[in-house]
């Protein structure tokens, strides 16, 4: 990578890096306590979050007809650090003192104890980003004709910019998806896909638990809406970052 300053899109951010040993460190996520550093593999950029599994992308080029965003033109215009988030973007701090709206699963007793009935273990995450609210909490004990289990739940919450994260009972793979990270979990190390438009950005996050019940957490898609045609509401992924966290806090619901 030649030496100078850059500018990098880290979960619709602009900042300026530092070098450090043979890596680069975005200057910006250090005062939210997050380590986000850049490296070179072969010709694609390799980022990572707090230590975890790189993803790689490739490099902008000149000739790529890509106009420079204000944000970028102002972190090289500028002498000093340089940091700024894109409008509406809100980062939530990964330091122990976050507030309780940012902590825990957001179910009510009553929501845990229907839950717990099924006979299936349930999960979910014990860190909500700060303006998620829970909106859906339901599950259904059913078997099939053979006598075999087909009980299954859905833990659905909603953000700000119609944005949504959910954990549910899940028929499907990761066929078609598009592998992006690795991440170690209280439930082993479990892969991070993508589902990509034509043009490359990101529809939806998906990550699979080898776990009864076949649990999957999900930002992006639809999420149960009564009030919606269909009962579902098409909404938007979190960014990566926000989503490795959620993915991170995954616990068992006792």
């Amino acid at each position: 990578m030649p030496s100078g300053r850059y500018a990098v899109a880290v979960g619709e951010t602009t900042g300026t890096l530092s070098s450090e040993k043979d890596y680069f460190v975005v200057d910006g996520w250090k005062k939210h306590g997050r380590t986000v550093t850049l490296s070179q593999n072969g010709k694609n950029l390799s980022i990572s979050v707090d230590g975890g599994s790189p993803s790689e992308y490739n490099f902008f080029q000149k000739d790529s007809g890509e106009k420079y965003s204000e944000s970028l033109m102002n972190c090289l215009n500028s002498t000093g650090e340089f940091f700024e988030t894109e409008p509406n973007y809100t980062i939530s701090t990964s330091t122990g003192s976050q507030s309780k709206k940012e902590t825990g699963n957001l179910l009510t007793s009553e929501q845990k104890a229907l839950l717990l009935q099924l006979p299936i273990p349930i999960v979910a995450p014990n860190f909500i980003p700060e303006g998620f609210r829970l909106v859906y909490a339901k599950g259904e004990a059913n078997k099939y004709a053979n006598g075999d289990d087909d009980s299954g739940y859905t833990i659905a919450y909603q953000g700000e910019n119609n944005t949504c994260i959910s954990i549910s009972s899940s028929s499907s793979g990761s066929r078609g998806l598009q592998r992006a990270n690795e991440v170690q979990t209280e439930f082993g190390s479990v892969v991070v896909y993508t589902d990509n438009a034509r043009d490359n950005s990101i529809r939806s996050i998906s990550s699979f638990l080898v776990l009864k019940g076949n649990p999957a957490l999900i930002s992006g898609g639809s999420i149960p809406d009564s009030s919606a045609d269909g009962g579902f509401r098409r909404c938007e992924p979190v960014g990566m970052g926000v989503y490795m966290q959620v993915l991170k806090s995954l616990t068992l619901v006792k």
